[in-house]
């Protein structure tokens, strides 16, 4: 009785389909809700968007900013001041800072003081502001010296040459001369010397003769065989090099 009692309850039950109902749907539910929604939320959301922002927002930022603004600008101002225009083009009034106009022997160094006792006759117009260099008063030509070499080349020259060309200018003494003698068309003064030939511009303004000077800052044997070496063969070239200096101790020559 108990067993055919038994199979008449699970006919029963599964007539009214007790065991459909309940399994499948607690599987079916649990399975597809919870899984899969955490899955797809928390990868998508969280690692894409954390490194799509941080890489287009601060690297290229940074180095954009850093290329155009920085390295250009310090390029473009090295480039200017390296690329200045050359001594001859500046002012031939402006005093070149190692040049100086001693108005006492006090500050004139000690073995130019016998030079400094005879500025009047290196420069007639010395207190007017001629500038020299403590090297230049050891070579400058005197300017009576200056006038008679300027007379015998204006003498001795072919008429038909007017161009003179001074290949060791100094601070100005002999170029001056020339210019004053109104003997030449075209006067070139050679100085490789930056300081020097400033002098020489400034002294030739207060002699009033700046505007018939070509004053070129170089080597003179490379300015003849560039720049100069077609008129060369119609000018006249005149060569007086440094032949004083600083005093030669002795102890130099053993």
């Amino acid at each position: 009785m108990a067993d055919q009692s038994h199979s008449d309850t699970e006919d029963v039950e599964k007539w009214l389909g007790v065991f459909p109902t309940k399994q499948p749907e607690v599987v079916k539910q649990s399975s597809p809700t919870k899984q899969p929604e955490v899955i797809r939320q928390s990868s998508p959301t969280k690692q894409p968007q954390v490194v799509r922002q941080a890489s287009p927002e601060n690297q290229p930022q940074v180095i954009r900013q850093a290329s155009p603004e920085r390295q250009p600008s310090p390029t473009r101002q090295a480039s200017s001041e390296k690329q200045s225009p050359p001594l001859r083009q500046a002012s031939p009034g402006k005093q070149p800072p190692l040049a100086r106009h001693y108005s006492g022997v006090s500050g004139v160094p000690w073995d130019a003081h016998n030079y400094f006792r005879q500025r009047y006759s290196l420069f007639f117009k010395y207190d007017d502001g001629i500038c020299m260099t403590d090297e230049a008063w050891f070579g400058v030509t005197p300017e009576p010296v200056a006038c008679t070499v300027a007379q015998h080349m204006a003498d001795a020259a072919p008429s038909a040459k007017s161009i003179i060309i001074d290949c060791f200018a100094g601070v100005g003494g002999n170029t001056i001369a020339f210019a004053s003698s109104n003997r030449w068309t075209q006067i070139f003064a050679i100085e490789k010397d930056r300081d020097t030939i400033a002098c020489a511009k400034k002294n030739a303004k207060i002699y009033g003769v700046s505007k018939k000077i070509t004053w070129i800052e170089g080597d003179c044997f490379e300015v003849l065989d560039g720049e100069l070496s077609q008129l060369c063969p119609r000018a006249v070239i005149f060569a007086s090099p440094p032949w004083g200096g600083k005093p030669i101790q002795h102890d130099h020559l053993q």
